[in-house]
């Protein structure tokens, strides 16, 4: 992957002025241009009147205009919703405690835009909840092993010492311990 020279970020691809799409369009609307001019051609051959000769365009030109409003609805939905949708999920999956998420990035890393990258730096920080998540159970089951044993050493010795259950010389022992300062671990 690419890096900016500038943050370290990924590269983005910066497109105000889709090559790909204004081709497709313009493909379309000659294509559809063409086929008015065959209709207007054909009404003049047949002799219709006018008020058809001006319908059968506008009719035309609606069906034209939905067909494109139908494909950029499909391309904004495929570049942007969905996506979107997936990060919402995964979002809600990492506030619920779940930091295994991974959501894939819409373009190869040659072609990242702006939501790639918010895509990637999302990934990276469930990355980084996760090894957090891992050192505080680590840390908390160490700590808890830690004080279970002396906190049993010391219920016992309690225990003892209640009951008058021990031989002398473990009372004395007992006491002795449980006065004795104690330094460094708690084990």
């Amino acid at each position: 992957m690419r890096k900016d020279r500038k943050n370290g970020q990924p590269a983005v691809k910066d497109s105000l002025f889709p090559l790909s799409l204004f081709g497709i369009y313009l493909g379309i609307l000659l294509l559809m241009s063409g086929i008015h001019t065959g209709l207007i051609v054909l009404a003049n051959e047949k002799g219709w009147n006018a008020i058809l000769q001006t319908v059968i365009p506008i009719v035309y030109w609606g069906a034209v205009a939905v067909g494109l409003t139908l494909f950029t609805r499909w391309k904004i939905k495929s570049t942007y919703e969905t996506p979107l949708h997936r990060l919402a999920e995964a979002t809600e999956q990492v506030a619920n405690g779940d930091f295994s998420v991974y959501v894939p990035t819409t373009h190869t890393a040659d072609r990242l835009d702006y939501l790639d990258v918010m895509i990637l730096d999302f990934n990276k920080m469930v990355e980084e909840l996760g090894s957090v998540e891992t050192l505080k159970t680590d840390f908390v089951s160490n700590v808890s092993h830690e004080m279970k044993t002396p906190i049993a050493v010391i219920k016992n010795y309690a225990e003892l010492l209640r009951t008058g259950k021990g031989t002398e010389g473990e009372k004395r022992s007992m006491r002795a311990l449980l006065r004795k300062p104690r330094t460094g671990s708690l084990t």
